[in-house]
């Protein structure tokens, strides 16, 4: 009866370990929200994320905030498409007023950030 018992729940611990496939994990994502020196939401700002290098898996990408002063940038390997961890500079523009950051982008995971623009 024991071996009975115990070879049942061996094969239910198989069959539950062969049924979880593994999957690549979703791609990170940053919201960036731009405000002014005031604190108040900058719409339409040019906002870039990049990364220096060459070759590639060199990533310089151009968004511009929507009305709420917001701007969001979904990360995938440019070169396999594949969700990867970076590291990216972000600089914030709209006329003369400038600012930038530096922001993680974990896979699976979303994050925020704010740049304040200055004169």
């Amino acid at each position: 009866m024991r071996i009975l018992l115990f070879t049942a729940a061996l094969l239910a611990a198989v069959a539950t370990s062969l049924s979880s496939c593994y999957s690549d994990p979703e791609p990170g994502n940053i919201t960036i929200t731009v405000l002014d020196a005031q604190d108040f939401r900058v719409s339409e700002a040019e906002v870039r994320f990049f990364q220096s290098g060459n070759g590639s898996g060199q990533i310089d990408v151009t968004r511009y905030t929507n009305t709420e002063g917001e701007v969001s940038y979904t990360h995938t390997d440019p070169g396999t498409g594949l969700a990867l961890e970076v590291v990216l500079n972000v600089a914030a523009t709209r006329g003369a007023a400038t600012g930038q950051t530096v922001v993680r982008i974990v896979p699976g995971e979303s994050s925020r950030e704010t740049v304040t623009i200055y004169e």
